[in-house]
């Protein structure tokens, strides 16, 4: 009687971390049939694109390659889909020897799946297919437990398998950036074609902005990001910062100052004339009534990234180097101390890029702009306390 191995998963979507998996079992244990089976309505987590989408992505990534087989046993049943379930129906209409392909994080949670003990008597056996980094032993010990446990045949690859998250993958297409080798050629042109996974306010940003301060944008949300993780910030407060940071800067003066007068928004003078300098403002308008954004930290760090000000949050400060450093950004004098600094010590970062804004506003015979002075004159007392302790 054949054995034949069962991958199951949200596939959302299908990547070539579980291309390998499936590959490698038959490679490791000579199962030549590998049946993919994409989840209807995943119990532990809810899929993004549809279930439909999520089989015709798994159908397109299995051609052309032998013994890898895609089933709609779950995608066409209504209502939430468990392992247990599909099993029986699966003995019961194609009788057979079934073993199911995990990864080794999922072992360590699988007696948590619905009926785990009824899973284990429909099995021949349980694979797990290891990462890098994996302690074997350990691996090895838990399926030693689920043997004695429930009777289980538990076979560890040797084979290891480096991990790809979906998320990131489905966060780079909404970005419309490659998935070149992270997914099957024909399901990265599926993703394009469907317009899957588009974030809506990216979408929104992309028809507004210019092409070249769209890449901006993403610049300063993959440096505002990096930044925060480093310096212990919230990523996704960061990420959405930058996002929206430039978001007004398409608009004419005039609206920009209609929008700020109406919201009773405080400038500077000065601040009205200059389309640089009150885009911050007006951002953190349309931040709120387009985009929904209530979340004060990210309105200031809006509000602020241009002109910089005294007593600027983590945050504040996070956005404001990250417009000015991202990796598009046109070199300037002082970019790449600016840069080298932010990753390790923000406030000397900070020092050094406002000393080069007053600078450069001077050279230009332009007048300064006064929380810029004051965010300079803070951050120089600091700096001089600091050396004086």
């Amino acid at each position: 009687m054949e054995i034949v191995g069962i991958l199951g998963g949200t596939f959302d979507p299908i990547h070539m971390g579980h291309i390998a998996m499936a590959e490698a079992v038959q490679r490791e244990l000579g199962i030549r049939h590998i049946l993919l089976v994409p989840d209807g309505d995943p119990p532990h987590k809810g899929a993004m694109a549809t279930a439909k989408d999520r089989l015709h992505m798994a159908r397109l990534a299995v051609e052309n390659r032998p013994g890898l087989e895609v089933s709609d046993i779950e995608t066409r049943r209504p209502g939430t889909t468990y392992t247990v379930d599909t099993l029986k129906r699966l003995v019961d209409k194609y009788p057979g020897e079934y073993i199911y392909i995990v990864g080794s994080d999922t072992l360590l949670v699988i007696e948590s799946w619905r009926r785990f003990d009824e899973v284990a008597r429909l099995l021949k056996g349980l694979v797990v297919v290891p990462r890098p980094g994996d302690e074997r032993e350990e691996i090895l010990a838990f399926a030693e437990t689920l043997t004695g446990r429930y009777g289980l045949r538990v076979h560890v690859l040797n084979a290891q398998v480096s991990p790809l998250s979906s998320t990131m993958i489905r966060r780079l297409a909404a970005r419309s950036k490659s998935l070149k080798g992270l997914v099957p050629p024909g399901v990265e042109k599926y993703i394009r074609s469907h317009r899957l996974y588009r974030d809506p306010m990216i979408e929104e940003l992309r028809e507004t902005m210019t092409l070249a301060r769209f890449r901006h944008t993403l610049g300063v949300e993959e440096t505002a990001v990096k930044l925060a993780e480093i310096h212990g910030a919230d990523r996704e407060q960061a990420r959405l910062a930058a996002l929206l940071h430039d978001c007004a800067k398409h608009l004419e003066v005039k609206e920009m100052v209609r929008l700020v007068d109406k919201a009773g928004i405080e400038t500077a003078p000065g601040e009205k004339e200059s389309r640089a300098l009150l885009h911050a403002a007006a951002g953190v308008v349309l931040a709120r009534k387009r985009f929904g954004v209530e979340d004060p930290e990210v309105l200031s760090a809006i509000r602020w990234h241009t002109t910089g000000k005294k007593d600027m949050s983590l945050l504040d400060r996070i956005i404001y180097l990250a417009d000015m450093i991202e990796p598009g950004r046109r070199p300037f004098p002082g970019m790449e101390e600016i840069r080298s600094a932010a990753y390790i010590d923000l406030d000397r970062a900070m020092r050094i890029a406002a000393g080069r804004t007053v600078r450069y506003v001077r050279s230009r015979g332009m007048p300064l702009n006064e929380r810029t002075l004051e965010l300079l004159k803070s951050l120089e007392n600091d700096g001089i306390k600091e050396n004086e302790a």
